[in-house]
């Protein structure tokens, strides 16, 4: 059996099936859409989820241009078996409006139209066999009719030729979320360009017109938030939202059965793919509560399995692409109400909020609203509480690993003193996984992140936090994949450093008990007038005798959990498996012991 290629980053569906590279089948979908009674679908997923890849299986099904090679695409496809009666009966017309300029206005404007303008004219270059005056059309919008207003003339065209016409918009609101991040200047911008008479409210109306006068019969757009939907009202009321429709869960994504797929098509050695570290890295995605279960990312996936196709010396489990998602959380905690509810996601994992389904830029950071759109970023998804509560929660490790690392921007935002070298935070993990000594790590993070949070956050910083900062910065490296709170016989585990594929690079797995003091809440008793001495790595300071009960205290539970964590059946079988206690007092010492 020859063996498929890995199509990670590959989003033309017509290379994929001609170049040998695995496909997950997703054509029943075409299916479902064209029985819509709304012709104009509007459906929004997260970056990197197959959303290009998936409008590309729209345009040569539908495009007229490759009736000749629908057996070759599509003929060992649900939609090749099962065709429906519009294939291969469309024009199509394509937008992407990713990476537009905007620096102002004026930059903005000149780089939409020149986007609209360029895709017309493709358009026109691409049925040159249809359009007889293709050159003085070309010529047309040149002269008299360029940017938006290139669109009144391949309408005009096509009413005329009697064709129908399928327009695909891909990243509709990718300048939005731009201008979002620029503050008030980008919401006075954005404000401008979809108001009557912006240019971007301009297009979307002529496609509304065409719509009505039945030259745009189908039309299917996508992007990241219904922000911009919103906003152009009257300009564009004629979509069809299937984003949170539950039939639509699993159009793009992948369910467990497609990864075992993919493994198997492309010959990767199935134990070698753990499916916990598949399902705590990348699983976990929901978009409607009543949806038949959850969905995996696929570009993450993929981006893993692409390195065990390579046997890759180094795996590496999170896709660098993924610092776009913590820049725009980064953005988005611009405001005090915004940044607590971060660290109160942050802290729980998740929060008690519904998903509304249009809403504002104006009303983006009402609480509702505001979660909304980390819903559609693909920063929550639909989950339950233990008690079995509907929430909004965190969907893997991976989205994890984007908040955590909002988390330390925040303590750098308060602190100019925070420093994150990762080169001596790699060094430190390498101590710990190939010496078994954990006081380099623990002695960075203490120097580094936790001793310059500032008096404000150390408030309402608690052993959660902490856990999360030693948690993230097990993440820099690529020997271990951190648990919390990770369930043994003994009880729950704050901190388990497992190997990520027992691989040589790590000779000692860890399993950590957290516990933090804070100083202002030991010192309440005003019976504690007896001081002691306490001695930390290179710094010596007076306890006084609350902070020490309470240390001494931290110190004998620790060590208890530890000895019931050293019981279960799970670790008895890692002879490798250090276990030890970290106590953080106040944000300037700490105390490790190792238990044996």
């Amino acid at each position: 059996m020859s063996h498929k290629k890995i199509s990670y980053g590959i989003s033309d569906f017509r290379s994929i099936m001609l170049k040998n590279y695995v496909y997950v089948d997703k054509t029943k979908f075409i299916e479902q859409l064209e029985n819509e009674s709304n012709p104009c679908v509007f459906f929004i997923r997260p970056r990197k989820f197959g959303k290009s890849l998936f409008f590309s299986l729209l345009s040569y099904y539908y495009n007229i241009n490759y009736a000749d090679e629908f057996d070759k695409l599509f003929g060992n496809l649900y939609i090749g078996q099962h065709p429906t009666p519009e294939r291969n009966s469309y024009l199509m017309l394509e937008f992407n409006f990713s990476g537009l300029d905007t620096g102002s206005i004026e930059r903005f404007e000149k780089a939409f139209n020149f986007c609209v303008q360029q895709s017309v004219c493709s358009f026109i270059e691409r049925y040159r066999n249809i359009f007889l005056s293709a050159d003085e059309m070309l010529s047309d919008i040149t002269k008299n009719n360029p940017g938006v207003a290139s669109l009144q003339v391949i309408f005009g065209q096509i009413r005329a030729l009697k064709h129908q016409l399928y327009v695909i918009i891909d990243e509709y609101d990718h300048f939005t979320n731009d201008l979002i991040a620029l503050g008030n200047a980008g919401k006075q911008t954005y404000s401008d360009l979809v108001q009557s008479g912006g240019i971007v409210r301009d297009f979307y109306e002529l496609i509304k017109i065409g719509m009505g006068n039945v030259v745009v019969s189908r039309l299917f757009m996508t992007g990241i938030s219904p922000i911009l939907l919103n906003d152009l009202t009257s300009g564009f009321n004629i979509s069809n939202n299937i984003t949170i429709d539950s039939r639509y869960n699993e159009m793009l994504g992948f369910t467990k059965n497609e990864i075992d797929f993919v493994i198997q098509q492309c010959g990767i050695e199935e134990q070698r793919v753990s499916e916990e570290l598949l399902k705590t890295y990348y699983n976990g995605y929901m978009f409607n509560r009543n949806a038949k279960g959850n969905i995996y990312n696929p570009s993450m996936v993929l981006f893993l399995l692409e390195q065990f196709v390579k046997k890759s010396e180094h795996i590496r489990l999170i896709d660098a692409n993924l610092g776009t998602d913590s820049k725009k959380l980064q953005n988005l905690a611009d405001n005090e109400r915004n940044r607590e509810k971060l660290l109160a996601i942050i802290n729980d994992d998740y929060c008690d909020s519904t998903v509304v389904e249009r809403f504002s830029l104006e009303t983006i950071h009402a609480p509702n609203n505001f979660t909304s759109l980390l819903f559609y970023l693909g920063l929550l998804t639909h989950g339950k509480t233990n008690d079995g509560l509907d929430v909004l929660r965190i969907p893997n490790l991976s989205i994890k690993a984007t908040y955590w690392e909002q988390l330390i921007h925040i303590i750098e935002d308060t602190s100019a003193d925070v420093l994150i070298d990762l080169t001596d935070l790699r060094t430190a993990i390498t101590q710990l996984a190939h010496n078994g000594n954990a006081i380099p790590l623990i002695d960075y993070v203490s120097k580094n992140i936790i001793r310059n949070i500032s008096n404000r956050d150390l408030i309402r910083f608690d052993e959660k936090y902490i856990k999360i900062i030693l948690l993230h910065a097990l993440l820099q490296s690529q020997y271990y994949f951190p648990l919390t709170e990770f369930e043994v016989a003994g009880g729950y585990v704050d901190i388990y450093a497992r190997d990520v594929f027992n691989s040589n690079n790590v000779k000692y797995e860890w399993v950590f008990e957290v516990k933090y003091i804070k100083k202002a809440d030991a010192t309440k008793s005003k019976s504690a007038k007896k001081t002691v001495r306490k001695t930390t790595k290179k710094k010596t300071t007076k306890l006084t005798a609350a902070e020490s009960a309470a240390i001494e205290k931290a110190r004998q539970s620790a060590t208890e959990q530890l000895k019931n964590y050293k019981t279960s059946s799970y670790f008895a079988e890692k002879p490798n498996l250090k276990f030890g206690y970290i106590i953080f007092i106040g944000k300037d010492e700490y105390e490790f012991k190792e238990i044996v």
